[in-house]
């Protein structure tokens, strides 16, 4: 093949270079590229998939450079003339090019030029990397992604090759989406990530990890020097970045550490920056967090030993066991349950405490496995017990990394299902940690496996700032008190009025309170003191296997069977509810159409709760709209008058909503004094008792579910129901508000607002089905490109933006789409071939006298489906102008 291409036998030692060309699928595309003859010749695969005339290709240079993306295009050449004086002899370059069906993909270029006796060049070799199918690049940065990060470490390991590693990320990056919105919000990370570029230089490797965290990979700076360029990053953040007229101010945190050690996996490489990036946040305000520093205080063992925990988990949790710890019932010394705590010994590392691995090992993907062979080894450990006793109850520790994500709740339903383990005998532990999720989020989850029966405590109370906001915001049925707060308190004023406190106002809300570190008889008698409902800690028992734990006694009492004929009523609400719930989420899912699910949940909510009105009302933050609304037989749909009105008129319900969101009002002659534009709303609809559930979209209102005259005998089961059902039903509108977000970003060209080229290919085949006439306008700016060179392309950005607004006045009788850099599309429907001409003389005179050179060119056909040849049309008058205006004007596009 290279004789083909005129090379000389004697470069034939080349000819390893064949193998290049035979197909691949991975996304790598060889070439070899004949640089005084200007002859490339591409592997197979490269030709299918960009389009190319052939495997050889003449006039090569030009040829590529048509492919090309016209903002990539000079530096492309550029290159390309290096290589040619032989500048440097190996290249890598990153660029956008067209494939066969017109879209660019992003695409990495690597290679080196071949020279003759004289060192001139004669080819240049290399690999084209596609990484719009690899997946290798971050769209919205540019960098490589997550998964580079990864194959790179791996690589480095194999290779024994050393060096450090950064990871730096934002706090607060959620306030930058809120105010600005999601579109400045990557314009900001694209700024940030070019500033990372040139901060840490050629010699590094930035990647775009996962939400707003970055990191760096060097393989010749040390830890010092990295830190070095971290400070002076983060200064640079903290004085603001200037974004479209806007100074941004970033307040980063950043985790380092060493990479010396090849035996430790990648992943565990980043949990360990993932541990040292949330120590660098949460307790050293941005500071670097050297990993490495607790790694020589304890050895390079340790990290070797985290690395064979976490092959352990994903070894089907192989070495890990379960400890367990009585909760005793204060009232009378007997058993009410167990906390299930996990535990890990290894014959070489022997018994490695939880401390050691839990808060990095839930950093890492593979906790959620641990999380859920914790739960399951929990309940079939719990499971005798319960069925011995209705009231045992087992507790199970929650880590943030498991309920963030999304099959969470189903997951947990399924090990219960599984193990055959009753949901009223479980209760999951919240910790500390849990605060760094979305409120909204953690509130839905909780609520969903209490609608199931499950109970939910909140652990380690008082140890951190957000204890107090989670217990006012999340529906929980008990609170647990860290023995930090007791283990002196019995010479310690101040923790006896912490402790006094914190019992008498957690248990005035009907919360049970269990109080950990019960270590002495002493301890204990003057717990009893405080209104506490559990004790545990060592004086009963240290954690023990469950083998132990079968063999410990406590003082039993037999239960009581008047509670129990209670609990069995309450469990037959439960599953009354329960069934409606099941029946309700599965009208709404299989209903294609969101209101007519919303109104068959109302018709099954009224047989079974019997209000006289549900309703269903969305919100916009300023104006509520009412979306459906049942009646029960008999009542008259007053609301119907009053589909739309402003959510100022709910601002009253602020001083009857409880912790939960929820509004229960009643119309009572005190109502009238304290709130009379609520007394009067209800007393003209005839409203004697109303509840109402607000819907969120984190901490936005989007809608209200309501209820009207409801039974009081039933208010346990309609309020449960009520809240599931608006758990569902919010969730659908979140859904379609983003289906309804992403539709448009898909079609919308982000500079100018107009429809872009995805719009313009949906829109033309859904004209050709319509058999109407098509008239089409091809437009294209003039001196774009003299205008990026002389002023910037901020002015040819603001030059396109104003083309666009031209376009969109003149032409509001069409649609507008900018299809490429500078050119545009209108379509015109069921217009006549004498009004469209009509339309186009006098819109063209408007034209001519504006300050922006437009040419253009359009086309008109008595039917849609000939839409190539208007196209076409439209196109040839377009260029044909275009030449006369520059035969006129000294500027050429090049």
């Amino acid at each position: 093949m290279l004789n083909q291409l005129g090379v000389s036998e004697s470069s034939l030692i080349f000819s390893g270079l064949l193998a290049a060309f035979s197909e691949t699928n991975d996304g790598r595309y060889y070439f070899i590229y004949d640089v005084k003859n200007d002859i490339i010749r591409w592997s197979k695969a490269a030709v299918s998939f960009f389009g190319l005339p052939g495997e050889m290709v003449t006039h090569a240079k030009q040829d590529w450079l048509n492919r090309v993306h016209i903002e990539d295009c000079a530096s492309v050449s550029n290159e390309m003339e290096i290589l040619c004086r032989r500048e440097r002899e190996h290249s890598i370059l990153r660029f956008r090019v067209k494939d066969r069906n017109g879209s660019y993909v992003t695409c990495e270029c690597s290679g080196s030029a071949v020279c003759d006796e004289e060192q001139r060049v004669l080819y240049f070799a290399g690999t084209l990397v596609n990484y719009g199918i690899q997946s290798r690049i971050d769209t919205v940065t540019g960098l490589p992604n997550l998964y580079t990060f990864f194959n790179d470490l791996k690589d480095d390991r194999k290779k024994l090759r050393s060096g450090s590693v950064m990871l730096i990320g934002s706090s607060r990056f959620a306030e930058i989406n809120d105010v600005y919105g999601y579109s400045f919000g990557n314009q900001v990370l694209l700024t940030f990530a070019e500033m990372l570029r040139q901060q840490f230089g050629e010699d590094c490797t930035v990647y775009r990890m996962e939400g707003v965290k970055f990191a760096i990979l060097s393989h010749t700076r040390t830890v010092e020097e990295l830190e070095k360029r971290y400070d002076m990053l983060r200064y640079g953040t903290r004085q603001g970045l200037e974004i479209r007229d806007c100074r941004i101010h970033l307040f980063l945190a950043g985790g380092i550490m060493p990479i010396n050690e090849f035996n430790i996996s990648s992943h565990t490489v980043y949990s360990c920056l993932l541990y040292a990036y949330s120590d660098s946040k949460d307790r050293h305000q941005g500071e670097l967090v050297k990993f490495h520093n607790r790694i020589s205080q304890q050895s390079k063992r340790w990290l070797e030993e985290l690395n064979v925990i976490r092959e352990c988990v994903i070894d089907g949790c192989r070495g890990f066991y379960l400890c367990y710890q009585p909760i005793i019932r204060v009232k009378d010394g007997t058993l009410a349950g167990m906390e299930a705590l996990i535990r890990w010994k290894n014959d070489v590392y022997g018994e490695v405490s939880p401390n050691d691995f839990i808060s990095i090992l839930e950093k890492d993907t593979v906790f959620p496995e641990l999380g859920a062979w914790i739960l399951r080894q929990a309940c079939i450990d719990a499971k005798p017990f319960a069925d011995r006793d209705p009231y045992f109850i087992v507790n199970v520790n929650l880590s943030y990394a498991q309920i963030e994500r999304s099959n969470f709740a189903d997951g947990v339903m399924a090990i219960l299902k599984e193990t055959g383990y009753n949901p009223s005998n479980l209760c999951l532990e919240l910790t500390e940690r849990c605060r760094i999720l979305d409120e909204n989020m953690l509130s839905d989850k909780v609520c969903t496996l209490r609608s199931q029966g499950i109970r939910f405590a909140l652990d380690d109370f008082g140890t951190g700032y957000s204890s107090l906001n989670l217990l006012r915001k999340m529906p929980i049925d008990e609170v647990k008190i860290d023995r930090q707060f007791v283990k002196d308190i019995l010479g310690n004023r101040v923790d006896q009025n912490i402790i006094n406190g914190l019992t008498n106002t957690v248990t005035s809300t009907g919360k049970a309170i269990c109080i950990e570190g019960v270590e002495t008889e002493e301890l204990k008698d003057f717990l009893r003191h405080y209104p506490a409902t559990y004790f545990q800690g060592y004086l009963y028992s240290k954690p023990v296997p469950i083998e132990e734990f079968k063999n410990l006694r406590f003082e039993r009492l037999a239960p009581d069977m008047s509670k129990r004929k209670t609990i069995e009523e309450m469990k037959t609400i439960n599953e009354k509810t329960n069934h409606v719930i099941l029946n309700c989420a599965r009208m709404l899912h299989e209903e294609e159409n969101f209101l007519d699910g919303v109104s068959k949940i109302m018709t099954e909510m009224g047989r079974v709760i019997h209000p006289e009105r549900i309703y269903l009302a969305t919100s916009d933050g300023k104006t509520a709209t009412l979306e459906k609304e049942w009646c029960a037989p008999g009542i008259k749909r007053e609301h119907v008058a009053y589909r739309q009105f402003p959510v100022s008129c709910f601002d009253w319900w602020k001083d009857y909503m409880d912790k939960d969101g929820v509004v229960i009002v009643r119309n009572t002659p005190q109502l009238a004094e304290v709130a009379p534009i609520g007394a009067k709303h209800m007393t003209k609809y005839h409203i004697k008792q109303e509840m109402v559930v607000l819907l969120y979209d984190h901490d936005r209102v989007i809608g209200y579910l309501g209820i009207n005259n409801y039974r009081d005998v039933e208010l346990i089961n309609t309020r449960n129901l009520l809240q599931t059902i608006a758990l569902f039903i919010a969730a659908e509108i979140r859904n379609q508000n983003l289906i309804h977000q992403l539709t448009r970003l898909s079609r919308e060209d982000q500079l100018t607002g107009c429809g872009n080229r995805n719009a313009f290919d949906e829109d033309i085949r859904a004209m050709e089905c319509d058999e109407k006439s098509l008239g089409m306008v091809f437009a294209d700016l003039n001196g774009l490109k003299a205008t990026n060179d002389n002023f910037g392309h901020g002015k040819g950005d603001q030059l396109i933006v104003e083309a666009a607004d031209l376009l969109a006045s003149l032409y509001d009788e069409g649609k507008l789409y900018r299809v490429g850099g500078d050119e545009f599309i209108v379509t015109f429907s069921g217009f006549s071939q004498d009004e469209f001409d009509h339309l186009m003389q006098e819109r063209v005179h408007s034209l001519s006298e504006s300050t922006v050179n437009i040419s253009l060119g359009w086309g008109w056909a008595s039917d849609s489906t000939t839409r190539k040849k208007v196209q076409s049309e439209a196109e040839q008058m377009m260029y044909h102008r275009k030449a006369q205006y520059y035969r006129l004007h000294d500027r050429r596009r090049r």
